[in-house]
């Protein structure tokens, strides 16, 4: 169990930093954290992954459940039931989805998620709660590039959209801690938005990108080849990229009947006031990715 885990593989981490980025971070997700209801009852703070026959094109809860199903299958680890008891963390986990997700499809298994976000961190617990999974999922309140678990204790970290949150100074620091904590031979599953090359933006596609970052609190979307650069140089070794953009696009075309959907309530009720300035961030950066 949980309880019976965690005592062995904590460690003290070092104290917390509150950069700029962070604070940002946090008072974004703390104001804008309910609106993603709308988005995803189940609390997928993601996209989805479209599989034609599987996954049905207006059925966007199976979408991003589907893309849980596609990082964890990434980890390699076997559903069949183990003697040991396997061990995932959720970098960036929101309300742990996909720590929930992993524990039950996974048995004899428990899952850990990091975020630096107390709202979610309260929320998140609570979900786990409700569904009766307290004890095989926790979420604490932590900087995944200084995570509280000791050196070689899980055998798997996700991070799903959550990796773009990380500056640009520190994604090596987050690329060194993720090995640190990895047990030898284990895998980091990895998915988000990446630019394919560092050449100047045309005129639009830098307007977009720009109302993302500010509209989902990130500095700039990393360059895909500069992170498997920086993974093989934490140590990692046999760094595959893949482009999923395509199984993606279905579940981003949902974004305009979300916007309708969230803004219904306040168009009739005349409340626009009620919306804080990370609620029309949140909005604008959504409505972007079309």
């Amino acid at each position: 169990s949980l309880k019976s885990i965690l005592p062995t593989i904590l460690r003290q981490a070092k104290p917390k930093v509150i950069t700029p980025t962070i604070e940002k971070i946090i008072e974004y997700y703390s104001v804008a954290g309910n609106d993603f209801y709308s988005w995803s009852p189940g609390w997928n703070i993601h996209f989805g992954y479209y599989i034609r026959g599987v996954t049905p094109f207006f059925n966007r809860e199976k979408m991003l459940s589907q893309m849980n199903t596609q990082v964890l299958n990434r980890l390699a680890l076997p559903k069949t039931h183990t003697d040991n008891t396997r061990i995932i963390i959720d970098l960036g986990c929101g309300m742990g989805a996909t720590s929930r997700q992993f524990v039950k499809e996974y048995p004899n298994s428990v899952a850990i998620g990091i975020t630096i976000v107390p709202f979610q961190v309260e929320k998140g617990n609570k979900l786990h709660k409700e569904e009766g999974l307290e004890d095989k999922v926790i979420t604490l309140e932590a900087d995944y590039k200084n995570t509280p678990l000791q050196d070689n204790s899980v055998d798997g970290a996700v991070a799903i959209e959550s990796y773009s949150s990380c500056e640009f100074a520190e994604k090596k620091m987050f690329a060194e801690e993720v090995f640190r904590i990895l047990k030898p031979g284990a895998k980091l599953s990895l998915c988000d938005g990446f630019l394919k090359h560092d050449k100047p933006l045309s005129p639009l596609f830098e307007y977009f990108h720009r109302h993302i970052c500010e509209g989902w609190a990130l500095s700039r979307f990393s360059n895909i080849h500069t992170l498997k650069k920086t993974l093989h140089e934490a140590g990692f070794v046999d760094v595959k990229a893949e482009n999923i953009s395509w199984k993606v696009a279905p579940s981003v075309t949902q974004v305009p009947a979300t916007f309708i959907k969230f803004m219904l309530p306040y168009l009739l009720k005349f409340q626009f006031s009620k919306l804080k300035k990370e609620n029309w961030n949140n909005l604008k950066g959504s409505f972007m990715t079309m």
